[in-house]
């Protein structure tokens, strides 16, 4: 083995003649082909050389490309308002999924991948989850094979694969950490944009997607439910409440000072993101998400607070007129209101499900529940 004195580091590398000659050579080839192609090919010269930055990257290290899947999840279904795709804009999630199994059988060659670590009870409930979905092609209510094939893959493939992924790559305390800040840093985006929509209106792409129709449930007695770059304000208001949720009990349980103050921080974000969404269901999942930990802690002092937490808060919306003012706060406390005509409708409509569902115990098919039937 070299020792390590006599290795060659950073700049140093340059003073080997044929380094420097490599680096001359690409010089004058890039310079030729930007002379003679102009700005467009410019462009994709710089495109190209990023591309294959990133798929070295993604080779060398898989969990780049998951780290993408996350980031891009934020933004996929919002840029349809500015973009429009002439294809399903679903596959593109694929596409890095299938990347990512790539990089990672080649980032394990050539001895193989355990999949000793993917044996977990999480997985196996998956797979037997994504078996009873393929079985619903077989339904005899379903009526659309499209419908089938475009809801298997978020409600039972991703599921399955994406955890695998977590086991794989999230697999130490600084990888996790790492998730943690990306996962942090596109919620807060996401509550600094909604904030924007908020304070300064919308722009001409949310105003059309609203004018277009959402305006329905978008717009409350004239006060407008943020949405953010999210697909809709109840995706926004339910996915900033897990942030929030997630990130408090990260802050309580981190050791070092920075990552508490950061995860404080990024849950008063996410919490206040679900408040400016008017999604009344996002506040069910903060009690949940609190009852859950607190019980997982089996800690007395942190099952107290936690139980005082969120008595306070039922007690505040349901008994209590603060805030009244506020078209955020008092929307959300209809949530507790038994009463409320919006909850009524909801309550009637699961009755009218009940009796179609009393004669289809395995539903009406997979994805026939909406539009895309």
């Amino acid at each position: 083995m070299k020792n390590v004195f006599f290795r060659t580091y950073g700049s140093l590398v340059l003073s080997k003649p044929l380094y420097f000659l490599l680096i001359v050579v690409v010089s004058l080839v890039i310079s030729y082909f930007i002379g003679k192609s102009g700005i467009t090919g410019s462009m994709f010269l710089i495109i190209g050389l990023i591309a294959v930055s990133y798929v070295t990257a993604v080779v060398r290290k898989p969990i780049v490309i998951l780290l993408t899947i996350v980031g891009v999840s934020f933004f996929l279904l919002g840029i349809t308002r500015y973009v429009k795709m002439d294809f399903p804009i679903g596959t593109l999630i694929d596409l890095l999924i299938v990347f990512t199994l790539l990089a990672l059988f080649i980032n394990s060659y050539p001895k193989g991948i355990d999949w000793s670590p993917t044996k977990k009870p999480l997985i196996y409930f998956s797979l037997v989850w994504l078996m009873y979905c393929i079985g619903q092609i077989a339904n005899p209510e379903a009526r659309s094979f499209d419908a089938w094939m475009s809801s298997i893959r978020p409600m039972a493939v991703y599921p399955l694969i994406l955890p695998i992924f977590g086991i794989f790559f999230f697999n130490t305390p600084s990888r996790i950490r790492l998730f943690l800040y990306v996962w942090g840093f596109f919620s807060v985006i996401g509550t600094l944009k909604g904030w924007g929509q908020l304070a300064f209106g919308l722009d001409h792409a949310e105003q059309a997607w609203i004018d277009a129709g959402a305006w329905d449930t978008h717009l409350i007695f004239g006060k407008l439910r943020v949405f953010s770059f999210y697909s809709d304000a109840g995706q926004f208001g339910a996915h900033q409440a897990y942030t929030g949720v997630v990130f408090l009990a990260m802050a309580i349980i981190s050791k070092r000072p920075i990552d508490k103050i950061l995860f404080v921080l990024i849950s008063i974000a996410g919490l206040y993101g679900m408040l400016i969404s008017g999604t009344r269901g996002a506040l069910f999942v903060v009690f949940a998400g609190v009852g859950l930990y607190v019980l997982h802690k089996k800690n007395l002092v942190v099952l107290s607070f936690g139980f005082v937490f969120v008595v306070a808060l039922f007690v505040f919306l349901k008994y209590t007129s603060i805030g009244q003012g506020n078209p955020q706060i008092s929307r959300l406390r209809t949530a507790v209101d038994p009463n409320d005509a919006s909850l009524q409708a909801r309550l009637s409509n699961q009755r009218m499900l009940s009796v179609y569902m009393s004669t289809r115990p395995i539903g009406g098919g997979l994805g026939h529940g909406g539009k895309k039937a």
